[in-house]
């Protein structure tokens, strides 16, 4: 069993149902999934951000059955996001980073024994950002993010 974490970027094999000689099996296997895998993008170069995002923000979240309120708490140093993401159940840090008027935005607040992640994706204008929120295993949602005086 395997469990992924993360944005992609690694993985902890859980070898709790492994017999002996498994791990060979498992480790061909890994080789062959790592040596498919495409190769990397050249990297671009994001825009210059079209709106400062420093500052608090209320950010409602729309699910299909429901809604909340969070809050923001952002600092920007050029096209790099960073600051805290307080929900109903916890708090944590956040960062991203802004393309233009792109906002991308990435959490994990510690719930109950897991972590609940939240991908933020959307456009800002003036004082307001605006997208979608991904939610992991459980599903996606809408945001809307209004800066507070």
């Amino acid at each position: 069993m395997s469990h992924g974490e993360g944005e992609g970027h690694g993985f902890l094999i859980r070898p709790v149902a492994m017999r002996e000689g498994d791990s060979k099996l498992v480790a061909k296997r890994l080789e062959e999934i790592l040596r498919g895998a495409p190769k990397g993008k050249p990297s671009k170069v994001p825009a210059a951000p079209v709106v400062n995002l420093a500052g608090n923000w209320a950010v409602d979240l729309e699910f299909s059955v429901g809604s909340t309120r969070h809050q923001f708490e952002l600092a920007t140093n050029g096209t790099k996001v960073s600051g805290t993401h307080a929900g109903r159940v916890g708090r944590s840090a956040i960062q991203g980073e802004m393309d233009g008027k792109q906002v991308r935005l990435r959490s994990g607040i510690r719930y109950e024994g897991t972590t609940l992640s939240y991908t933020f994706r959307g456009t800002v204008e003036g004082g307001r950002m605006s997208g979608d929120v991904d939610l992991g295993e459980y599903g996606k949602a809408r945001f809307t993010a209004t800066r507070l005086a």
